[in-house]
This record gives structure tokens, C-alpha cells and sequence, in this order.
């Protein structure tokens, strides 16, 4: 069976494209041959300090850990620990050593406080993440994007937004491990709340329609930008979709699986909706990037890699395809128009915002380490003529500029 169709799409693909970017193959075999101490296994330094789960000891819990790895299919070997902590919490450590097992740790407060069919779904989505293998390269992201380096845009947003699809991926392990809805669901509502909805009189008809109520309300929201988990109205809306569809009831009944585009297109519109880098202001913002960026660095007749890169760059905060972006943009061939829209937008929004975006015109300008008569008469028009600056303003805003960031180029 191809386990991989049981994936969410764009997860698939966002980390292959990941991985091949980050060089994760390779960067992964150089920290295993840089390794010291390879003696001592994680799960040695599990065994010390926290309790294991075996078949001769604490059946009833083994029992369960165990049917959630066969209804997963999977099929590597997996040790299972409890950990002594209230917060509600399990997570999975991925083994990069085939002769040592992988391990999934299960806090105490889960095991005292929900069902077993609740405890099916929170194993089977820490099974979902090995199935993935999306740990590992997780540890090729903190190695690589480490707290001595700024991560680019370009990659932040492209993690963050694989980071969500991986746990919408790993749902759904969740879902094909307690074989329903209603406990998954109900394990949410528990992670949030704290509270077991049976005890309030709550169902899960009524949650659902409460559930599809916020998700409208928060359609585009941006205050969940840096969090790296869906908000829990997508992940709920997201195994809906997938407990009504094909592929999950042909998989329960055993059947062959096979590629679900209805879904597919489903859960693309979904998480876009709830994970738009560019609504509003920010739109505005990415369109003068982008076409401010393609004025300017055409002002020389010829648009260097350098001013390309440096507008790919900028607007990377506001599209996880910014090339593809950018490319349309050029092509529209109303670069002007749409230039002086986002920024008398922009201005009329946010007049706070005008030396940021001269100062961003004037990067470009300066990207190929190059300066000449042309670029300078187009900044001092925009300044005077758009954003309301003087002529002696603008002269010296571009003079301290040069001063403090022009290096000219060896000709």
C-alpha cells in the first residue's frame, strides 16, 4: 500500500522541495559521521528517567500503543514511554540508526484523563510524524537555520507553512488510528480546554457547527503567523473533510487506496484561507515590492541577478512563491498603475511607512553595487512626486543612504 496518498498533498511536495533545497541526505550523513559518542542510544537515556511501556508491564496502555501502530500500518519498531508531566502532550523522536527503535513519549495527564479512543488518536498522529519522517529533517532546519543566523523569508515562511501541513498530515495517522471522528474532535477540544465534553453536555454535532462558525469568522486571520501548528478550527475542518472522503473509508475497509482529488482540492482551499501571507495592507505591500523593485532595476536597461535576487528576497515575506510572483507581475505589463496604487494604499493606510519604502527603492537601486543618472532622476521623481518628500528631502535621504550602504563595484 502507498502510505504516501494518505498524506496531505502540499505537505508532500513542500518537503521534498524542502529537503532537496537544505541538502537534508546529505547534511544528515555528515552530522551521523561527526557523531562522538554513538554508544548511547535515546532510548538507554529514556530508560533511566522515564517509565516504559512493554507487553509484561502495563498491558492495558502496550495494548493500545499497539493497535495504533497496526492501524497505521506501521510497521518499525517503536518504544513507548510515560512521562510524569499534567500538560497535555505526547511527542515522537525519530531514529536515525535502523538498529535502534524510534521512540514516542506519552505524557502522564493523557493517560489519566482521556479515553482509549481518545489515546488512539494522539499516538496515531505521533505515528503520522514517522511516517513523514518529517522529524529529521526538522533536525536539518535547526542545524542549518541555527540562533546564530537569520533565516531568510524565503525559508521561514516555507517552514512555517510545512510545519502546519505536517500536523494535518499526522491528524490524519490520528484519525486512522481511532477509526472515527468523534474522539479525534473531542481530543482537541480537551488539548484546548482542558475539559471533557461529555462532562458539559457537549456532542459533537454541536461542536462541528460552532467549529465551521469560527473558522468563517477567522477566514485570513494573521495573528497565527508564527505559531508552527494550524489553528484547531482548520486541524477540526481538515479531518472532517478526510473522514467523509474515499480515501479514508477504501483504507478502514482495506481496499486499495488511490489518490483522492477531490480532497486534494478540498484541503488546498481550506488552508489557504486560514494561511494567507498577504491579505490587505500586506498585499499592498507585496505589490510595490514587486513593482517598485522592477522599476527601479530597470532603470539601467538591465536587470541584474543581484536587484532580481534582492526583490525575490523582499517579497518572500508575503508569498511562498515569490519567482512565480514576481514572473506574473513582469509580464502584466502594468507594472506603473499597479505601483502607484500600493503605494498611495499604503500611504493613505500607514503614512509612517513612506521613508521605510523609499529606503526599500533604494536598495534595489544599490543591489548591483551600482549607481547611475537614471536611477537616481526615477527615485527623486517618486519621492517628490508620490510620496510627497521635497527635492532637497529626497536628495538627502539618497545621499545618506550611499554614504552608509554604497560600496561601488570593480569595474
Amino acid at each position: 500500500m502507498d502510505y504516501s496518498l494518505l498524506r496531505i498533498e502540499l505537505e508532500r511536495k513542500l518537503t521534498e522541495e524542502i529537503k532537496k533545497n537544505l541538502h537534508e541526505n546529505l547534511i544528515n550523513e555528515l552530522l551521523k559521521a561527526a557523531q562522538v559518542d554513538k554508544n548511547q542510544s535515546i532510548s538507554n537515556m529514556f530508560d533511566g528517567i522515564y517509565f516504559k511501556v512493554e507487553e509484561d508491564f502495563c498491558q492495558d496502555i502496550w495494548a493500545i500503543c499497539q493497535e495504533a501502530q497496526k492501524r497505521t500500518g506501521y510497521e518499525e519498531k517503536i518504544e513507548y514511554y510515560v512521562m510524569n508531566s499534567p500538560e497535555y502532550n505526547a511527542f515522537c523522536i525519530e531514529s536515525d540508526d535502523k538498529e535502534q527503535p524510534h521512540i514516542i513519549a506519552i505524557n502522564s495527564a493523557i493517560i489519566k484523563n482521556f479515553t482509549k479512543e481518545e489515546m488512539l488518536f494522539i499516538i496515531g498522529h505521533e505515528i503520522g510524524h514517522l511516517w513523514t519522517g518529517n522529524r529529521s529533517l526538522q533536525v536539518v532546519i535547526q542545524f542549518i537555520f541555527n540562533e546564530n543566523k537569520n533565516i531568510p523569508f524565503y525559508y521561514h515562511n516555507r517552514i512555517m507553512y510545512w510545519q502546519r501541513l505536517s500536523e494535518l498530515s499526522a491528524d490524519r495517522f490520528g484519525l486512522l488510528a481511532c477509526g472515527e471522528l468523534e474522539p479525534a474532535v473531542s481530543s482537541f477540544f480537551k488539548l484546548t480546554s482542558g475539559l471533557d465534553w461529555g462532562e458539559l453536555g457537549i456532542n459533537i454535532q454541536s461542536y462541528i457547527k460552532r467549529n465551521d462558525k469560527l473558522l468563517k469568522d477567522l477566514k485570513g486571520e494573521q495573528a497565527f503567523d508564527q505559531s508552527t501548528h494550524p489553528i484547531n478550527p482548520m486541524r477540526v475542518k481538515a479531518l472532517q473533510l478526510f473522514s467523509k472522503s474515499p480515501l479514508f473509508k477504501d483504507y478502514l475497509a482495506g481496499k486499495e487506496i488511490v489518490a483522492d482529488e477531490k480532497l486534494v482540492k478540498a484541503i488546498r482551499k481550506l488552508v489557504e484561507e486560514h494561511t494567507a501571507l498577504a491579505e490587505g495592507l500586506n498585499h499592498d505591500r507585496m505589490v510595490f515590492m514587486a513593482t517598485g523593485g522592477l522599476i527601479m532595476s530597470g532603470c539601467d536597461e538591465a536587470m541584474a541577478e543581484d536587484e532580481y535576487e534582492k526583490i525575490v528576497s523582499h517579497i518572500s515575506r508575503f508569498t511562498l512563491y515569490p519567482r512565480k510572483y514576481l514572473d506574473e507581475i513582469i509580464k502584466s505589463k502594468n507594472v506603473q498603475d499597479m505601483f502607484l496604487k500600493s503605494t498611495v494604499n499604503i500611504l493613505k493606510e500607514n503614512p509612517s511607512e513612506r521613508d521605510s519604502l523609499m529606503g526599500y527603492l533604494l536598495d534595489i537601486v544599490l543591489a548591483d553595487n551600482d549607481i547611475n543618472q537614471a536611477e537616481l532622476k526615477v527615485l527623486v521623481d517618486i519621492g517628490v512626486k508620490i510620496m510627497g518628500y521635497s527635492e532637497k528631502e529626497v536628495s538627502q535621504f539618497i545621499a545618506g543612504g550611499l554614504y552608509s550602504m554604497f560600496t561601488p563595484k570593480v569595474k
